[in-house]
C-alpha cells in the first residue's frame, strides 16, 4: 500500500512524483484529483501568467499523471 502526497501546484513536484513511481515501481488502481483553486487570481483570464498557472493547478497536471499511469 503506497499513500503519496505531494504538492501538484508545483512542476518540480509533479516531476518528482513522476520519477519516484517510475523509480519504484508503482502503478496506482487509484488516482485522486484533489487540487483545484484560483491560486488568489481573482480573473485568471486577466494575463497570460494567470491562465497558465490555475489552467496547469486545475487540467495540465492530471493530464500528465494519466498519461504517464495509464497511457505510458
Amino acid at each position: 500500500l503506497h499513500q503519496l502526497m505531494y504538492d501538484l501546484s508545483s512542476k518540480e513536484e509533479l516531476k518528482n512524483l513522476i520519477s519516484y513511481t517510475k523509480k519504484n515501481d508503482i502503478n496506482p488502481d487509484i488516482l485522486i484529483n484533489n487540487v483545484g483553486g484560483n491560486l488568489e487570481y481573482t480573473d485568471p483570464l486577466e494575463s497570460s501568467k494567470g491562465w497558465d498557472e490555475v489552467s496547469f493547478l486545475n487540467v495540465h497536471h492530471f493530464y500528465l499523471l494519466y498519461y504517464h499511469f495509464v497511457m505510458d
